[in-house]
């Protein structure tokens, strides 16, 4: 990568970094009573930084700012050199496989894992230590009053513990930020479908590989090999698990109905995507379009054993939506690039809108929406009908152009119409946010659903742009991307460290709690750790704001949130995606240090675009291509600003 030792993202100087005046002795040198020594904190308010004082950290304001009846400013997110980095990556393949290829093959044909392993258990799970080992799922007490479906799982041996897994932790995190009636359905499926069960154990244990490897980086101050035995352990379980739904599509003992296939395509999908395979899983869901279109158009949709239910439909759209946003920031190169039209939409599209009203059709505005669902699904609909318009105008589009004709723009006006519609029925549901009943999980839903209609409308208008300055117009609506995104991640790390106190509130004294306080007081303490969700989120937005945005401050903070916490939402990684930006800037605003000054505008033939990026996230290694907007990389004209670099991390 380029070198960003140049100008690093900082943070203001913390309490340690300040000098400390001795506790022991009175300004006037008479002797003092001694108080208790407690570590130093580097959280707490801003203003309490300011004035050097102690914080509580309590929220919305601190006792000491409302003490002095002063404005609390808040709580800045993490940083994110706060953590090691062996401890942030996500759903890293352990160190003993990477180093010897050939222990795990990619389709082992072993058995279950025959030696169990009693984990070390979690702080939340010491008061009842039987519950941290695999053995203890495979007996359920019975009871004449209690319904427990988890009996008749096809499963055997561990499998049934990272089934749990999956059951009580991976699903919550794989949602996201909005509930989804798709993941009940896939636990009903578990119950019947061998393909279904085994990719979602497979998901269980790629997640508890994930929480193992933080928790082995993080709280472990020496090295464990039991434990990394362990995290292998994890992972050679999602692979067998991985490859035994892959036999069971293939190599079915019954008949598979279409629609179990396609469940079990969109939980293959997104074990790629948790993985980094972004190849492998849009191949996945080019297929399950295809299966899907198959379905809506053939004999089988008679049949009322594969009767689509409108959740399944509406998760796989989610991700077509996902791999084609993902393939228009990173311009991959055949065969993975996602087709929405003409053959793999035609048959399913219309199935999709029928559930919602058609906007542009008439110029009646739409109801304002009442819930979350409702406006999610009226944008995903706007969302799928915008990359068909695109891929449409990409068909049509002859020349090496990045861009479209200006006079093109009139073909697009009925998703404009749609955009404006649905930004102002979902205006009021959006203002409620600040009501005292709204809950945070809520206010954060809403965040991100404002940042995806922000981040639409700022793709829809570079579309027929043909200079990078155009995005100068539009800083507004970055600076409101920026604002919400550190409101979701405040709130997401005021949640993590609620839970945390909750769970850690009967081990105060053998732990590094203040009892007074009821907050970490270790300077490295981080209440966020990485994270999987198969819906969108807030990566997308922030990286059009660290690429596109040429404000200095705006940048610097979108690339400062995405480091606040590791997360791949589909396919979508934070930290390629903060890279990315820095190496952008760094190009943009020192190249030629004696010429440019901080702060100042940077003119038009500065600045750059992304023309493709070829990058493998399982080795954490991409190959980045830039140039002048207007060009493409395998265009022969020549271009100064065509450049290309590789970065690890």
């Amino acid at each position: 990568m380029a070198a960003s030792s140049q100008f690093p993202l900082t943070n203001p100087p913390s309490e340690e970094d300040l000098p400390i005046r001795s506790a022991s002795t009175t300004p006037t040198g008479g002797e003092r009573s001694s108080r208790r020594s407690r570590p130093k904190v580097k959280t707490g308010c801003s203003s309490c930084k300011q004035r050097r004082i102690k914080c509580d950290e309590k929220r919305p304001a601190c006792s000491q700012c409302i003490k002095s009846r002063r404005e609390c400013t808040g709580y800045p997110p993490p940083p994110r050199h706060a953590l090691p980095l062996e401890g942030v990556r996500i759903a890293p393949k352990p160190v003993a496989i990477a180093a010897e290829p050939d222990a795990v093959a990619p389709a082992p044909k072993t058995g279950p894992i025959q030696k169990y392993v009693i984990l070390p258990p979690r702080r939340v799970a010491r008061r009842n230590q039987a519950r941290s080992t695999p053995e203890h799922y495979g007996a359920v007490e019975p009871s004449p009053t209690l319904y427990r479906p988890a009996s008749g799982l096809p499963t055997n041996g561990s499998e049934p513990y990272y089934f749990e897994m999956f059951r009580v932790t991976a699903v919550s995190s794989f949602c996201g930020y909005f509930d989804s009636v798709f993941w009940n359905r896939v636990l009903q499926e578990c119950h019947t479908e061998p393909a279904v069960c085994h990719a979602s154990v497979a998901l269980g244990a790629l997640s508890k590989t994930l929480e193992q490897t933080f928790n082995n980086a993080i709280l472990s101050r020496q090295k464990d090999p039991s434990q990394s035995e362990a995290v292998l352990q994890h992972w050679q379980m999602a692979v067998q698990q991985y490859s035994k739904a892959c036999n069971a599509l293939m190599f079915p003992a019954s008949p598979v109905h279409n629609r179990v296939r396609l469940m079990a395509t969109v939980l293959l999908a997104s074990f790629d995507a948790f993985i980094g395979d972004h190849k492998q899983s849009i191949v996945q869901i080019q297929n399950g379009l295809g299966l899907l279109k198959k379905m809506q158009g053939g004999v089988e949709q008679k049949e009322a054993k594969d009767f689509i239910e409108p959740e399944l439909v509406v998760m796989l759209m989610r991700q077509a939506i996902q791999a084609k946003t993902y393939d228009m920031a990173y311009h991959f190169p055949e065969p993975y690039v996602l087709r929405l039209v003409p053959e793999a939409c035609e048959a399913y599209s219309a199935s999709f809108f029928k559930m919602f009203p058609q906007p542009a059709a008439n110029s009646q505005p739409l109801k304002s929406f009442t819930t979350l669902v409702e406006a999610q699904l009226a944008h995903d609909r706007i969302l799928m009908r915008g990359m068909q318009f695109i891929e449409s105008l990409q068909q049509a589009k002859s020349g090496p152009l990045e861009f479209f004709p200006k006079e093109w723009m009139a073909q697009g006006v009925g998703i404009q119409i749609e955009l404006q519609n649905w930004t102002t029925a979902f205006q009021p549901l959006f203002e409620t946010r600040d009501l005292p009943e709204t809950s945070g999980s809520e206010r954060s839903a809403l965040a991100v659903l404002k940042m995806a209609q922000l981040n639409s409308e700022i793709v829809f208008r570079a579309l027929f742009c043909s200079s990078e300055i155009e995005y100068d117009a539009v800083v507004p609506l970055f600076k409101t991307i920026i604002k919400l995104g550190r409101e979701i991640i405040l709130e997401e790390d005021a949640r993590a460290a609620a839970a945390e106190l909750a769970a850690d509130s009967e081990h105060l004294q053998q732990s590094n709690i203040d009892p007074q306080l009821g907050r970490p007081t270790s300077p490295s303490h981080c209440h966020l750790k990485p994270s999987f969700s198969v819906d969108h989120g807030i990566v997308p937005p922030l990286f059009v704001v660290a690429t596109k945005c040429r404000d200095q401050a705006i940048r610097r903070q979108a690339i400062q949130l995405l480091r606040a916490s590791a997360r791949r939402e589909g396919m979508w990684d934070s930290e390629l995606s903060a890279r990315i930006g820095l190496w952008i800037m760094e190009l943009e605003e020192y190249q030629d240090p004696a010429t440019y000054q901080g702060g100042s505008f940077i003119p038009e033939e500065r600045r750059v675009t992304l023309h493709g990026i070829d990058l493998d996230l399982r080795s954490r290694v991409a190959d980045l291509k830039i140039g002048s907007r207007g060009m493409i990389a395998a265009s022969q004209q020549f271009d100064p600003r065509r450049k290309s670099t590789r970065i690890t991390w």
